[in-house]
Order: structure tokens, then sequence, then C-alpha cells
């Protein structure tokens, strides 16, 4: 990656000026960069740290998901809507935090429905992760789990719910 100099150079001077704990500067670095919409200089800059901790990373979590919108959901691998943008799937069995990974790479609280009891995630939901032209532009996919709230995986990704359900685990 190539460090654009300029504006990691603008972000540094304005960090510097502040009275900041020791490791705030760089935080305040991809803060700034974040807000120029210079997602590429933040990363790039992040890579260059020695040292890395967990304000750090929430910066350039924050400096790279600028905005979040709900998009379509399809209930089957049939109805999945065309690629609008690169897409990053979570996939794993049931009530693993698949939900909570999502808000929580999306730097949102409740933005995928998170829920203690197994399979609640029954559709394909899709998030687009910044606007088209706003690097980087991508959907992140939240998949039903499969093992646990589905007893028929296959006929639960054909669409036909009701035969891939396990008795007793009604959808809520």
């Amino acid at each position: 990656r190539i460090l654009d100099a300029a504006a990691v150079a603008g972000a540094v001077a304005t960090a510097t000026k502040t009275s900041c704990p020791e490791a705030a500067p760089y935080n305040e670095v991809l803060r700034r960069l974040g807000n120029l919409g210079r997602a590429d200089a933040a990363l790039s800059f992040y890579e260059t740290l020695a040292t890395r901790d967990a304000a750090t990373a929430e910066q350039l979590n924050r400096a790279l998901v600028r905005s979040v919108a709900r998009g379509p959901t399809a209930d089957a691998m049939a109805r999945l809507p065309p690629p609008a943008a690169p897409e990053v799937v979570l996939l794993g069995r049931s009530n693993v935090g698949k939900s909570s990974l999502a808000n929580a790479l999306l730097g949102r609280r409740a933005l995928a429905p998170a829920s203690p009891v197994p399979g609640r995630t029954r559709r394909f939901c899709f998030y687009d992760v910044n606007e088209p032209g706003h690097r980087p532009h991508f959907r992140l996919v939240d998949v039903p789990g499969a093992g646990f709230a589905v007893d028929d995986v296959q006929a639960a990704l054909d669409g036909d719910l009701q035969r891939g359900m396990a008795e007793g685990k009604a959808d809520s």
C-alpha cells in the first residue's frame, strides 16, 4: 500500500497540537483520516504502527466503516439478490455469534438482530457498507446458522423452511 504522505502529515500535525495521552495522537490521526474519507491512508497508517491497541483498532474501524444501510434479505439461495458489491459472508453454526460479530465489525450495537436463543436468523441479511464510490464499499452478509435451528440444511437453503425446520423450533 502507498502511504498518502500529505493526508497523514496533515492529520499528524493537527493531532500533535492537541494535548493527548501517549497513544491518542495515533488514534486522532486515524479519526481525522476517516473524517477526510481517506480510508486507504488510514489503513496504510495503521499498518505502519508498531503498537496497536483496542482503541486504535476501533478508530481504524470507524475510518473504514463510514455508513451502513440495511440491504435486501432473502429466504432462499434461489432468491439471493445479484451481487452489487464485493461480499463478505459470515458462515457458521447457529448460536455462535455471527450477528454479534456483524454488529461489532460494523461498529453498530443492534443493526443485525442478535439473540441468546439459537436459530433466530432465518434469512440472508445484507448490509451495504459505505456508499458506492467510497472505499471500501462492500456488502456484509449474515446468513442463517446451520446445524441447530435447521435439521435439513439443504432443504432450508432451497427455500423449504417448513421441511428444514426441526420440530418444536418455532420462528420468532
